[in-house]
């Protein structure tokens, strides 16, 4: 399940800048454009809101209008984030930081410093992002209204959070909730500048998130009975808040208390909540929370013997992870062919009096797609037949570098682990570690990460990382997708079965936690999509071809 921390942080950060007045006394025509900007934002229009947005920024310029130029560049920067161009994101935030300064407007300039680290963080720029949350706490400190102050603190503390949580700091983390949570009790409860639902909504995401943090499996102090008292905590704020609680808020926290009590092998309390979290969904058609909670629940159902309905939500699960797959590459499609619909319609009249010309322009591309196209079969074809080969020849090491590569010249090493103290002994550990992981094929666990094998090999991540670089040649990252590549290879190799399979399922099999990662690394892999591997494998074993 994706941290909750993550998710409203998200949320935080694209909401905010809905908060602030859109008044332009000037031009009314800037106001409607902003407000209709922001609606078309919060619909998924994404791309028609930043076409606004500019238009709002020039109209904004050309009469001098501050206040709008820096809520148009403010957004603007938050709808690029939404489609993860974060560099273009960023390059705007230098204008909303020039016009934050312009008015003075340090709570703006907290928000921006704040929305700044975190897209430093996506971009795995760890010390920007960091130095970023320093200045967002400078220029929160300033800001004149108290309610705001504190609530913008508590915003800071509070993302300073997952920043702490994606370096694996467990101290820092809760540390920083706990300032968070200390910054927004101090609002007032009958604030005119901060509503009370604010207030509260954070103060039940703050003790959700403590309450996760506190029994993650990744935190080497875990204390079941604190979890479930923060949990406990954050159920009587929502209940007591139920009619002006975030129904988004509700969901987050009865999808966090099922993983819970799955976790802690309360089933049925868990299934009380996994119940609640789906009967909520169904007026908010939240997928991808709904995909979680149906895996969640065939697993409480499952754990209580309740097979039936362990199957139930288990299909359900697999029907929606497809229907999500689908719907995500419609997505991507569909901006395409409107925007080719669009041409056409512009460019109609154009098309009737060039159309000898286009017609010759087309035979020549046609030509020339064909051409290109058999020569790209016949590359692609020479790498199927160098796997194959590959596959047959011992010791039967599918891919240069991978995770076939077992034995290890240890003598001739040795200097290279004295850079980091580790002992020969140590070193022996680790590799014969790492053959057993390879051998029992635990690779193909979807929950495998470097602190997973960090564990599992009793050993510390500093030297994980060397061991793999030094003995392996590879990242964590590589080493896993090789080993899970390598796997599914020679699993379609051998048994004709998995070629039936689709390859959503295939991604599962190997350990991908989704179809598209799965493809995008078996094609860096071998050259060669999975589907092509596939269908040269069938139609190979038809024609009788050795394979």
């Amino acid at each position: 399940m994706k941290s909750p921390l993550i998710i409203l942080l998200l949320f935080f950060i694209f909401q905010i800048s809905n908060t602030y007045p859109a008044t332009c006394p000037q031009n009314k025509e800037i106001d409607i454009l902003y407000q209709k900007a922001i609606s078309l934002g919060k619909a998924g229009k994404t791309q028609e809101s930043i076409t606004i947005l500019q238009r709002v920024i020039h109209l904004s310029k050309s009469i001098g209008c501050l206040q709008h130029e820096l809520n148009g560049n403010d957004k603007l920067m938050r709808q690029y984030a939404k489609l993860h161009e974060y560099q273009k994101a960023l390059h705007i935030s230098t204008e909303v930081e020039r016009l934050a300064f312009l008015l003075k407007d340090y709570r703006q300039l907290s928000i921006l410093y704040t929305t700044r680290a975190t897209l430093y963080n996506y971009l795995s720029l760890n010390d920007q992002s960091f130095k970023e949350y320093k200045q967002a706490e400078k220029y929160a400190q300033l800001i004149s209204n108290t309610d705001q102050r504190h609530y913008e603190l508590s915003m800071i503390y509070y993302n300073l959070a997952t920043y702490y949580q994606g370096q694996l700091d467990y101290p820092n983390t809760i540390a920083s909730l706990v300032k968070s949570e200390r910054e927004i009790q101090k609002v007032q409860d009958n604030s005119t500048d901060i509503g009370l639902e604010k207030k509260m909504d954070m103060l039940l995401s703050i003790n959700m998130n403590l309450g996760i943090l506190s029994f993650g499996k990744e935190n080497p102090q875990k204390d079941i009975k604190l979890a479930e008292s923060y949990f406990l905590k954050a159920l009587d704020i929502q209940k007591n808040m139920s009619e002006n609680m975030s129904t988004f808020t509700k969901i987050d926290l009865f999808s966090a208390l099922l993983e819970f009590y799955y976790k802690k092998k309360d089933y049925r309390k868990g299934i009380e909540y996994g119940e609640k979290a789906l009967t909520l969904e169904k007026s908010h058609k939240m997928p991808y929370n709904r995909r979680v909670v149906y895996m969640v629940l065939a697993k409480c159902y499952l754990g209580i013997n309740e097979t039936a309905a362990s199957e139930k939500y288990l299909n359900l699960y697999s029907k929606l992870n497809d229907s999500i797959n689908a719907v995500e590459k419609i997505a991507v499609e569909e901006p395409i062919k409107q925007i080719v619909s669009e041409s056409t319609k512009t460019n109609n009249q154009k098309l009737k009096y060039t159309l000898i010309t286009y017609s010759i322009l087309l035979a020549l591309l046609i030509i020339t797609g064909i051409t290109v196209w058999n020569k790209k079969r016949k590359t692609l074809y020479r790498k199927y037949e160098d796997l194959i080969a590959s596959l047959q020849s011992p010791p039967h090491k599918v891919l240069s570098g991978n995770s076939a590569l077992k034995t290890v010249q240890f003598e001739n090493n040795t200097h290279k682990s004295k850079s980091i103290n580790i002992t020969d002994e140590t070193i022996e550990n680790l590799l014969s570690g790492l053959e057993k992981f390879e051998r029992l094929k635990l690779f193909t666990r979807q929950d495998v990460n470097s602190a997973y094998l960090t564990n599992y090999l009793n050993t510390n991540s500093k030297y994980l990382t060397e061991i793999l670089r030094q003995y392996k040649g590879k990242t964590f990252s590589q080493y896993i997708n090789d080993l899970r590549i390598d796997y599914i290879i020679r699993l379609l190799y051998e048994d004709p079965k998995y070629r039936e399979y689709k390859i959503s399922y295939l991604a599962g099999v190997c350990g991908f936690s989704s179809r598209e990662i799965f493809t995008i690394t078996f094609k860096k892999n071998t050259g060669i999509s999975p589907s092509y591997f596939i269908n040269e494998l069938n139609l190979n074993s038809k024609t009788g071809k050795t394979s």
